[in-house]
């Protein structure tokens, strides 16, 4: 999800939120939008983190204003930091200041088990990479020695 579509979709979640709590909807109703929420300020964190280390092709071809692209996400970093305060504030409202913090640290304790899913799911493939490259090449070595020990026999055949 590129940057402008992430903070129309956490502008437009945090705005149907904020509208929910004002005509008495329950927090517990709107959980969903807050889910499409905080994967719109997910995606752009990570735009964030992937202009501070570009890909190759990115720093070689783009022409594009450094300028514009960091004014651009210095006001969607502080829109965001703003509807979080405001989210903040209606949890802690809500449920107290306890449940904001119980909620951070659950929210902590899911990336980091995502990472880790990710750090293993990596492990996989590199693992299975290799087995087949180590089979590849073991199959190929067995072929050849096949092929060459066909030729002995033939060669040997032919003189006698």
């Amino acid at each position: 999800m590129d940057p402008l579509t992430a903070l129309s979709a956490a502008t437009a979640a945090f705005s149907f939120i904020k509208k929910g709590i004002q005509t008495g909807k329950e927090l517990e109703g709107m959980v969903k939008q807050l889910g499409v929420w905080f994967d719109a300020v997910g995606a752009i964190r990570q735009k964030e983190q992937d202009l501070k280390n570009p890909p190759l092709f990115k720093k070689l071809l783009f022409s594009g204003s450094i300028e514009q692209e960091a004014l651009e996400l210095l006001v969607q970093k502080k829109q965001i930091e703003q509807q979080e305060r405001e989210l903040r504030e209606l949890i802690t409202y809500r449920y107290g200041v306890e449940a904001y913090k119980e909620m951070l640290m659950m929210r902590r304790q899911i990336k980091s088990a995502r990472a880790a899913q990710v750090v293993a799911q990596r492990k996989r493939i590199k693992n299975l990479i290799y087995q087949t490259t180590l089979w590849g090449l073991l199959i190929a070595l067995i072929g050849g020695l096949g092929i060459l020990l066909w030729f002995t026999w033939k060669l040997f055949e032919s003189q006698q």
